[in-house]
């Protein structure tokens, strides 16, 4: 739950037209690449991240849909 929280917090906190890949989330949160990638999964469930597949790469942007998540991350 808290590399959610922290995922949400760079996604709401940085632009948000840029792009960000689960690598780029993965060196941010200082979290290992495969708890980020976990965690981006269950966001996705929830309807919170979307997710796109470009190359290799996987492109995450946060959906403008409030949530219990995102309000925890703005605190």
């Amino acid at each position: 739950m808290k590399t959610e929280i922290k995922i949400i917090k760079i996604l709401l906190h940085e632009n948000r037209e840029e792009v960000h890949t689960i690598r780029e989330i993965s060196k941010k949160t200082g979290a290992d690449y495969r708890i980020v990638h976990e965690a981006v999964q269950r966001l996705l469930g929830k309807g919170i991240v979307n997710k796109k597949t470009v190359g290799k790469a996987s492109e995450i942007r946060l959906v403008n849909k409030f949530s219990k998540e995102v309000f925890e991350a703005e605190n």
